[in-house]
């Protein structure tokens, strides 16, 4: 049983890393996160998926125009994830606003944590709470 949960620590480890757009600290943030003591469910992540691709786009973009508030939708400019789905998203809210954060891939709370607390600030202020 350890061999197995050494096998998917590297193997959540080698999948992991290329999140991070900072190359120096990939590995270490990548292993760091490898090492949590849950395995990952396959299961549900393939029934997610299932049930979000099976959405129909019109419905999803009904219901982001339904979204009232200021929204602010947050891509690293470094994630391995094309910036495209956020950019359309951000489209799709009424007051929906991209940031790109420069030089941070898919964890910006890693690379990025003041700029990311910066554009957190600035929507919690929008939406009138001010701290």
């Amino acid at each position: 049983m350890r061999a197995a949960a050494e096998r998917e620590r590297e193997f959540r480890t080698l999948a992991w890393f290329t999140d991070h757009a900072d190359r120096e600290r990939a590995w270490e943030w990548a292993a760091e996160d490898a090492a949590a003591p849950h395995r990952v469910n396959w299961t549900a992540n393939r029934r997610l998926a299932a049930e979000t691709d099976a959405w129909p786009a019109e419905a999803v973009r009904d219901g982001c125009r339904r979204v009232t508030a200021p929204m602010a939708v947050v891509h690293g400019t470094g994630d391995p994830r094309p910036i495209t789905a956020a950019a359309a998203l951000a489209d799709a809210l009424p007051h929906g606003r991209l940031h790109a954060l420069r030089d941070a891939g898919h964890h910006p709370w890693r690379e990025r944590p003041t700029e990311l607390r910066a554009v957190l600030r600035a929507a919690l202020a929008a939406n009138g709470h001010e701290r």
